[in-house]
């Protein structure tokens, strides 16, 4: 490990460490992850019209528990992109045992059942 005086934490933290954090492939996947939310968005955004075009056309029970399905897999999709663009910090987005964590957590497990 290499001693860094001059981090002002306190610990030591090798310097190895930080420099991959500024890596230029760091850098491009920290770019790439809003492209990838898009992605994904566009995707389940089309499943949720699906669902709902489903619906209207055929009112059975089952079309409706399609559409709670993709809706609940919507809102992971929202709650990622709340984590990466830091939107209400006070739902701990990112860390375990937080509100956020359990929103994402139980929200996927309903959206796939």
């Amino acid at each position: 490990m290499t001693n860094d005086p001059g981090n002002g934490n306190g610990r030591d933290e090798p310097a190895r460490v930080r420099a991959d954090l500024r890596s230029p492939r760091a850098v491009q996947e920290a770019g790439t992850i809003p492209m990838r939310l898009i992605a994904i968005a566009t995707v389940v955004g089309a499943i949720i019209c699906a669902s709902v075009w489903q619906l209207s056309k055929q009112r059975i029970a089952w079309r409706f528990v399609q559409l709670i399905g993709t809706a609940f897999l919507g809102v992971v999709v929202l709650t990622h992109v709340a984590e990466r663009f830091s939107l209400f910090p006070m739902m701990g987005w990112g860390r375990p045992n937080t509100v956020g964590h359990y929103l994402d957590f139980t929200s996927a497990a309903v959206g796939l059942r």
